[in-house]
């Protein structure tokens, strides 16, 4: 972010400061408008899991583009974190981040999202993973509660490719590859209840 920009930033804030301080009034703000170059729907790996709810990412953007709520080399503490939005800002704004939140799922894709993998390395351990999984015949039983939401085709290729990460060392490439399949089974389970939405659907216009 340009010199210029952090200076509006300051700018902006001072008088929201001031607003509230003179009022006491709580003040509408559009983040989206104050950090328009935000506009992709993709930013880092802010989008490797749909979790509901997520924080927008212009929101820490906008107050990590300046000092003066956290200095430039200073510590964020986000103690109900999510998956990792604030945190992910924080370290691309070059603080150290802490977070801790209650859910293991959150915790896990905040895991993912917030460690930095080489290219190269990222790329060889997909390779590996994807190799694995082609060459795996076993079926894998599953439980009915868990089969219910698969076809059988999708939960093959979820199993196989859940075994193959499992077999990784623990590590960065094993915390983001957990997080991205995770992704991976949510949209096999929605494609599946689309599929079911379209059946019952269909039913029910003939009754």
């Amino acid at each position: 972010m340009t010199g210029k920009k952090q200076t509006d930033i300051k700018k902006i804030l001072e008088d929201y400061y001031l607003s509230f301080q003179k009022d006491g009034y709580p003040i509408s703000v559009n983040f989206r408008a104050l950090v328009p170059e935000l506009k992709k729907a993709e930013r880092f790996t802010h989008l490797i899991h749909s979790y509901p709810a997520k924080l927008l990412a212009n929101i820490p953007y906008f107050f990590f583009a300046t000092d003066t709520l956290c200095p430039a080399n200073g510590t964020v503490l986000d103690p109900f974190c999510g998956t990792g939005t604030v945190l992910l800002e924080a370290a691309l704004s070059g603080r150290n981040a802490l977070g801790a939140d209650a859910n293991p799922l959150a915790k896990l894709i905040t895991d993912g999202k917030t460690v930095y993998i080489p290219k190269e390395q990222l790329q060889e351990t997909l390779k590996t993973i994807l190799g694995k999984a082609k060459k795996y015949r076993r079926i894998i039983e599953h439980p009915d509660a868990i089969a219910v939401w698969y076809s059988t085709s999708s939960l093959r290729q979820l199993s196989n490719l859940q075994r193959a990460i499992s077999e990784i060392k623990d590590g960065p490439q094993k915390k983001l590859m957990n997080a991205g399949a995770l992704e991976g089974q949510r949209l096999k389970m929605f494609n599946k209840l689309l599929a079911l939405g379209g059946r019952y659907k269909r039913v029910n216009q003939y009754q």
